[in-house]
């Protein structure tokens, strides 16, 4: 299972927090962001706007290593889950990335959630935490089912999760 933790309580920085969960990661894991957007095919360059990338494992922080301006490596213990924390600036007005402030915030999966390479046809988790009042989530992505907070949502694969804003 992949599940994306996205919290929007820093949206006077207009900054997502991010947090990818890969239960069984590859021994060389690599992680991507893609450069388009399903129905807009031209290079976007969504990594551009992340920030600070840490991994863990059994708690122990290591390096990613980059190996070109939109892809990372892992290396880790292969069943041993992985967390990926990291930061996506959101101050894009248009549909086709993401924003975040005061009033209102908005993404696509492509512009936030990292690709993991080779689990891409896996089922995919994502919530959403730190709404403000009166606040609330619009998607056309499924509930989890039995979920406890209000906005945890599933998808099949990860085509999927990132067809849905």
């Amino acid at each position: 299972m992949i599940r994306y933790e996205i919290d929007v309580s820093a949206r006077h920085r207009h900054t997502f927090a991010l947090e990818l969960i890969v239960q069984a990661p590859a021994a060389e894991q690599r992680l991507s962001l893609p450069v388009w957007i399903p129905g807009s095919y031209l290079v976007r360059e969504f990594a551009r706007h992340l920030s600070g990338l840490v991994a863990t494992q059994d708690g122990a922080a290591f390096e990613l290593r980059q190996l070109d301006k939109a892809t990372w490596l892992a290396r880790c213990k292969p069943g041993t889950p992985l967390v990926v924390r990291y930061h996506a600036y959101a101050f894009d007005t248009s549909v086709r990335a993401a924003y975040l402030d005061a009033s209102r915030g908005f993404f696509n999966g492509t512009g936030l959630c990292l690709r993991v390479e080779g689990c891409q046809a896996e089922p995919h988790e994502l919530a959403v935490a730190g709404l403000a009042e009166g606040w609330d989530v619009a998607t056309s992505l499924e509930r989890r089912p039995g979920a406890e907070a209000k906005h945890e949502y599933v998808a099949a694969d990860y085509d999927e999760l990132v067809d849905h804003p």
